[in-house]
């Protein structure tokens, strides 16, 4: 079946919004027309977006359900290049195809791939408030609360709306009271209802729902919030974002217990504790023309609190700041482009890159190269400078270079030891 896209605009904002923060997706075309869902790896962004079938010219499908698989990784590019072209969607039985028309016509095919569609129902939650507010409004306060905070609450009760960010004695907090907005619209079955969520992603939303008149927030007490957006032209998009893991599928929650043991834990340090997921992420992120601004860097989903990805890859070269925007260097580009497909290039070059910047990498593989060994062995064969410039400065920097040389194959980690990979 192939119909093509009516709103491209829309659809440009949506996946350019969802592959920020999520690689894959589950689609359920069928005769009442598509569903979209997704989990982001680390469990905190439930994704459910429908598009009927007023969204698309020429929707017809039979009583048979196409159910499959995306690398949504592979669509963030094709969506950056849409600009005015006319896009056309064709569903075969083993693939996606994307086809532009302006003047020439291109093509895209993904294959289907397989994924787990076990995913939760959360729009059953019980949530005990739902206040809608102009999406203009709700943008607003995003953009006020993302300058104190990576997270925010909202709070409500009959005569008012509250919202505050806190971070390390930096408070923003506003109220909106019902009686003096009148397009203000409250349901509440209890008192009071309040809701947190991670900040990040309701910031990377922000072009999907300036396509929405209005913002429905589903609070509840120890719930996640839940954001549902309808487009004035059909389609619903729900999205449910908590400021802890949700509770997902169990393939889901196998996967994070593997992260979680794959990474030691450790300190704040003024250089990043490289995790094998979350630096590669943050490059990919950065991966956009025309760069990202700094500031919306240092919030992403994928950087530290203090800022220690952007740091490290100003160190290493693979970024570079110009006036106000990160842009990936070449190496950069080089590294992000592999992490989309065969990874082991980019790790090996990687792996070159920090040889050539940082002499105690060197140091830390010879060392290992004799004997394996623990964390404390590790540290204690290290001197560490408080000269201005220096690297390696305290023992947590030790256990950076331990996650880029894991993460780079260089080494590995069994029963607490580390060993050198031969």
């Amino acid at each position: 079946m192939k119909f093509k896209v009516n709103d491209v605009g829309l659809f440009k904002a949506l996946f350019k919004g969802i592959t920020r923060f999520t690689d894959t997706a589950h689609f359920e075309v069928k005769k009442k027309g598509i569903q979209i869902r997704s989990v982001d790896p680390y469990d905190f962004c439930y994704v459910d977006i429908n598009l009927p079938p007023s969204l698309f010219d020429g929707y017809k499908i039979n009583s048979k359900t196409f159910s499959f698989g995306v690398d949504l990784g592979k669509i963030g590019p094709i969506v950056r290049n849409i600009g005015s072209k006319e896009l056309f969607l064709e569903i075969a039985d083993n693939s996606l195809q994307i086809k532009l028309v302006n003047g020439w016509t291109t093509n895209y095919k993904l294959n289907w791939m397989e994924d787990d569609s076990d995913l939760p129902d959360p729009l059953k939650q019980n949530y005990t408030a739902k206040v809608t507010i102009p999406s203009t409004d709700f943008l607003n306060i995003i953009k006020d609360a993302s300058t104190v905070s990576r997270e925010i609450e909202f709070e409500v009760d009959e005569k008012e709306l509250r919202v505050s960010a806190t971070k390390q004695g930096f408070t923003y907090s506003t109220k909106l009271e019902f009686k003096k907005r009148l397009q203000y619209k409250i349901e509440l079955k209890k008192k009071s209802a309040k809701s947190s969520a991670i900040l990040d992603y309701l910031r990377t939303l922000s072009e999907i729902i300036i396509k929405c008149k209005e913002v429905e927030l589903n609070l509840g007490d120890n719930l996640p919030l839940r954001l549902n957006l309808k487009y004035s032209g059909g389609g619903t998009f729900t999205f449910i974002i908590s400021n802890k893991q949700i509770t997902t599928s169990r393939a889901a929650m196998g996967v994070r217990k593997d992260r979680i043991e794959l990474n030691p834990k450790v300190s704040t340090s003024p250089i990043p504790q490289i995790t094998v997921t979350k630096f590669p992420d943050f490059i990919k992120s950065l991966h956009v023309e025309g760069g990202v601004d700094e500031h919306d860097a240092l919030h992403s989903i994928y950087e530290t609190d203090d800022g220690d990805f952007t740091r490290i890859a100003k160190l290493l070269g693979l970024v570079r700041r110009r006036k106000g925007r990160l842009y990936l260097s070449e190496d950069g580009i080089s590294f992000a482009k592999s992490l989309r497909s065969d990874s082991r290039p980019g790790k090996q070059r990687l792996h070159k890159i920090i040889q050539e910047k940082v002499p105690e990498y060197n140091k830390l593989l010879n060392f290992l190269s004799g004997k394996p060994s623990d964390v404390a062995a590790i540290t204690n064969h290290f001197r560490f400078s408080k000269k201005k410039g220096a690297i390696i400065t305290k023992k947590d920097d030790i256990i950076l270079l331990l996650g880029l040389a894991t993460y780079c194959n260089m080494i590995d980690r069994k029963l607490g030891l580390y060993y050198f990979e031969k």
